[in-house]
């Protein structure tokens, strides 16, 4: 670590809850990997701790600074939550897990768009694992956001974010006792952030400070190269990917069905859309 080795080549304690690296386990680690899967199938407690883990960024090109730490694909395609060291970590603040502890790093512009009101885009070039920024809000509690929901004064489609990565993981932890971010009246840029089926974004549940099932940051990293300029999308329900075939047959099949009537239609225009936003 003095030697500014980095976390990536170490057995670092703050990757505790971290994706298990399964190409480097060895031997006597297969059947504690075996048990921690049952574990998490049943629902039991997790434990990862001596197992090795999957560091979450690297660099595209090793030593040039001009190019930022990117989101491995192994965390994009799988949505694993990030772990980043914190300050009780002996890395330093130099090390390469602290990404968006740090904050944002790109110039982001809000614009009115033709037809979907405000949206966000980048100013420069960004490549695909790219930190972007966090999601900003007011933490509320489920029962704050029915509150307000009942009384008519929030758009429940637009900026509400639930906390719930890790429903089930932990039995005290449930719907109805997650937190909710609420970022209509107080938030940062990407709160206007505009929804498509096919986003060139994705947001990831980042912790740095503790392992706290209830509280941790939402982060958008960049999933494919974005040109500059370009409208900043993701998925609000956060679907993975279908074959353009299935997802316009389903699509023509909402389309048809009269319990959809009133639903809110999506208006991404993408050729996968699924048509409403919420489906």
């Amino acid at each position: 670590m003095g030697q500014n080795i980095g976390c990536e080549y170490t057995s670092c304690e703050c990757l505790e809850y971290a994706a298990v690296d399964e190409k480097t386990l060895e031997q006597k680690d297969e059947a504690r990997y075996r048990q921690y899967i049952q574990q998490k199938e049943s629902g039991g407690m997790i434990d990862l701790a001596g197992l090795p883990k999957r560091f979450p960024y690297h660099k595209k090109k090793a030593g040039d600074d001009r190019y930022p730490q990117t989101l491995q694909y192994f965390y994009r395609n799988e949505r694993h939550p990030i772990y980043e060291c914190n300050v009780n970590c002996r890395c330093g603040p130099i090390c390469k897990s602290r990404v968006v502890q740090k904050g944002r790093r790109v110039p982001l512009t809000i614009f009115k768009t033709h037809n979907r009101g405000w949206g966000v885009k980048c100013n420069e070039d960004l490549i695909a694992g790219e930190f972007i920024d966090t999601y900003l809000g007011e933490v509320i509690t489920n029962a704050e956001t029915d509150r307000r929901e009942e009384e008519g004064t929030h758009d429940k489609s637009s900026y509400l974010y639930s906390l719930d990565k890790f429903v089930g993981d932990d039995p005290d932890l449930t719907n109805d006792t997650c937190y909710v971010v609420d970022g209509q009246h107080m938030g940062g840029p990407t709160r206007f952030i505009n929804h498509c089926c096919e986003p060139n974004c994705r947001q990831f549940t980042v912790s740095y400070n503790k392992h706290d099932l209830r509280i941790y940051d939402l982060a958008f990293f960049a999933i494919e190269d974005i040109p500059r300029g370009t409208e900043l999308t993701f998925d609000y329900a956060d679907k993975d990917e279908e074959e353009e075939e299935d997802a316009i047959r389903k699509r023509l099949a909402r389309e048809a069905d009269p319990e959809n009537a009133g639903k809110s239609r999506c208006i991404c225009g993408a050729t996968k859309c699924r048509g409403f936003l919420w489906t």
